[in-house]
């Protein structure tokens, strides 16, 4: 990868899926943009914050990952949640919800 950066987002302008947990980020809430070249193409995502947190310490401190082999939080191996609830517990409330449960928790 020869392009990587991150922004936080105080206010989202619209709705867009978080990269990490896989459900809503909706309309007013803070994100963290990262965007990047990888596998010779430009992408761009959008986190919830806690997500992002958690996705970049799973990688370092669970899996030991490098770039190349980044996992998406959302593809976290089940016998690793227990990890994720006990570290993240909000971000583990959102991935065992559907999008439409939490879209309506509120």
């Amino acid at each position: 990868m020869s392009f990587i950066a991150e922004k936080p987002i105080k206010s989202t302008r619209k709705r867009h899926i978080c990269a990490g947990c896989d459900k809503w980020i909706e309309i007013g809430e803070s994100a963290v943009n990262w965007c990047g070249i990888n596998d010779g193409g430009f992408n761009s995502v959008n986190y919830h914050p806690e997500c992002r947190q958690a996705e970049v310490q799973y990688n370092n401190e669970v899996i030991d990952a490098v770039w190349d082999e980044w996992t998406c939080l959302h593809d976290a191996d089940s016998e690793d949640w227990p990890w994720i609830k006990d570290n993240h517990p909000l971000v583990y409330q959102r991935m065992i919800m559907t999008r439409e449960q939490w879209a309506a928790r509120s």
